[in-house]
């Protein structure tokens, strides 16, 4: 394979062999799927159309995935190289008989609560992993609200009776999503509503990202400082005509774990993964608000040099909810680290931290498991051009979802990989 030239198709798998070679150099951050996903549905929900400038020329397939499904529910896009154009649903729009959010877990979460305060019915699917993942605590907390009910809470999920202002309960510590979708979809109600949090909140970060976008499309939303939001009805977004988004913290990581220089990053982005470059070398890591995280800090630490004799331990906590991830992001970690000769475990007495061993090196040589999970084919990937002995990536083409030029950049940067 030529260098420079690996571009993946999620639709077309493929396996990578990555031969060991020091990484360096500079390479732009690419845009953050997660603010692009929240200012594309700000947009469609807007008074006119918005634009919407990347940081970079390129798009995610979870970013198509949010412009598709929103263009299914009645708006309308225009990309260009470095923007995209959104154009809002029309009022005289009706529900297809599918929206359609792939296997893109956020937009799912984050249009649910939306669909069913615009339409009276309609069906929400998506694709592979997502088919198997949780709804239940959401859909339970709209149907609660009143008048709407689902037909069941798993994807594909069909639902009848529009949203309802109300009272909404729900548990922090599951998905800040279930949270974001929320906020954008109750201020489009006829009266006004509340949002008790009944654990505490994590990936808080995500929720200040959603906040951030409400402001700038004229949103006001209250937090009682404590445990709940308030949120009145009636309100309507308001285009700013242009809105920016910013580098990607979460997946420039693992251009940071090396010694390559990532340019066009906010070091006071609301983006909690922007903490990565002050707790990487930490020996006890919270990855609570830092999920995404987990597998290149597991990386980090299992190459850590050791300061004295025998081997050094990293404890990274706060990790349960990776078990809802694109793959059960706590199992196919551990499976990732061991394919590659390291040592890790999850602690026996408490299923919410692992433990990684060190001893200065990463022996490669194996065979991992992408898992169909973006981030563990890119840790892998990175841990590999540390290793002693070439490695070979599964299903590669997992990358995809939120960086298809990644093995691009990878040999851009003095990294050497070939498909198989």
């Amino acid at each position: 394979m030529t260098a420079g030239k690996i571009t993946l198709d999620s639709n077309r798998p493929c396996d990578i062999v990555i031969t060991p070679a020091q990484l360096s150099g500079s390479i732009p951050a690419i845009s953050s799927k997660s603010y692009a996903q929240r200012a594309y549905i700000a947009a469609a929900l807007a008074d006119k159309p918005t634009m919407i400038v990347r940081a970079d020329d390129s798009l995610s397939n979870d970013m198509l995935v949010a412009l598709s499904a929103l263009k299914t529910m009645g708006a309308d896009y225009k990309h260009s190289p470095h923007f995209d154009t959104v154009t809002p649903i029309s009022t005289s729009a009706t529900l297809s008989t599918q929206v359609n959010c792939g296997e893109s877990g956020t937009v799912a979460r984050l249009l649910l609560p939306v669909v069913t305060a615009l339409f009276d019915h309609g069906t929400l699917t998506g694709e592979g992993s997502l088919l198997t993942r949780p709804f239940e605590t959401l859909c339970k907390t709209l149907e609660r609200a009143g008048k709407t009910s689902f037909d069941q809470y798993n994807l594909p999920i069909s639902w009848s009776g529009r949203l309802q202002p109300g009272h909404f309960k729900l548990p922090g510590d599951e998905s800040s999503q279930y949270l974001s979708g929320l906020l954008f979809a109750l201020p489009l109600l006829p009266g006004n509503s509340t949002i008790e949090l009944t654990s505490p909140l994590q990936s808080v970060g995500y929720v200040d990202m959603t906040l951030d976008v409400l402001r700038k499309f004229g949103i006001s939303i209250r937090y009682d400082g404590v445990n709940t939001y308030h949120i009145a009805g009636n309100q309507q977004y308001v285009s700013p005509g242009t809105i920016a988004v910013e580098g990607d913290w979460s997946n420039s990581a693992f251009w940071l774990a090396t010694d390559v220089e990532v340019t066009g990053l906010n070091y006071n982005s609301l983006q909690r993964d922007r903490s990565f470059i002050h707790i990487k070398d930490q020996s006890v890591i919270d990855a609570t608000d830092i999920p995404d995280l987990v597998p290149i800090l597991s990386v980090i630490a299992a190459r850590r040099q050791r300061t004295g004799k025998g081997m050094m331990m990293t404890c990274i906590r706060g990790i349960k909810r990776l078990r809802l991830k694109e793959s059960d992001r706590i199992e196919t970690t551990l499976a990732m680290l061991k394919a590659l000769g390291c040592k890790a475990m999850l602690c026996p007495t408490d299923d919410d931290k692992i433990y990684v061993f060190s001893t200065g090196t990463i022996p490669g040589g194996g065979v991992v498991d992408g898992a169909n999970d973006h981030r563990i084919v890119m840790a892998a990937a990175i841990a590999a051009s540390f290793a002693e002995e070439p490695v070979t990536i599964q299903g590669a083409h997992a990358v995809a979802k939120t960086y298809a030029h990644f093995f691009e950049d990878f040999e851009q940067l003095g990294g050497i990989a070939h498909v198989v």
